[in-house]
């Protein structure tokens, strides 16, 4: 069940990205040039998720933050943010298991409980026949 439930993803990156290499820039006046850069960048996003159980996709709300430093002889930093995005995931030609866990899981359920009634009986006819067996070493059965 809670596959069926609207799922809230808050992802950050952990620890910047940080490059610093030799890249080829091509100039204005079409010339290529090898420069050193250096950048950082960090990310931030949060994404709302529903599972849609008659089509099998997903509808989805994200919102997104990147921030890009650049170092060097040109110290620049610049944003870009994606407000909010709606989209809905519609998988063709892809197994579905939430559908397939609709069927299966109260199978498994069934299944789960006939071996715990299964058990019970087992661990009560051997409690009887510890206790018979308590019962006759300590010689207070007694035969009639």
């Amino acid at each position: 069940m809670a596959d069926l439930k609207p799922k809230l993803t808050f992802s950050a990156s952990p620890l910047p990205f940080f490059n610093r290499a030799i890249d080829v820039i091509t100039l204005p006046d079409g010339r290529d040039a090898f420069v050193q850069r250096s950048l950082m960048r960090n990310a931030l996003s949060v994404e709302l998720q529903q599972y849609v159980s008659w089509t099998g996709g997903t509808i989805y709300a994200n919102s997104a933050l990147q921030r890009i430093d650049i170092f060097g002889n040109i110290k620049q930093r610049s944003y870009f943010s994606a407000p909010i995005s709606f989209g809905f995931i519609q998988p063709i030609f892809r197994f579905d298991p939430i559908a397939w866990n609709k069927k299966l899981f109260p199978i498994i359920l069934d299944e789960s409980q006939r071996i715990y009634k299964e058990e019970m009986e087992v661990l009560t006819l051997e409690t009887v026949k510890a206790f018979l067996r308590c019962m006759w070493r300590n010689k207070t059965w007694k035969h009639q």
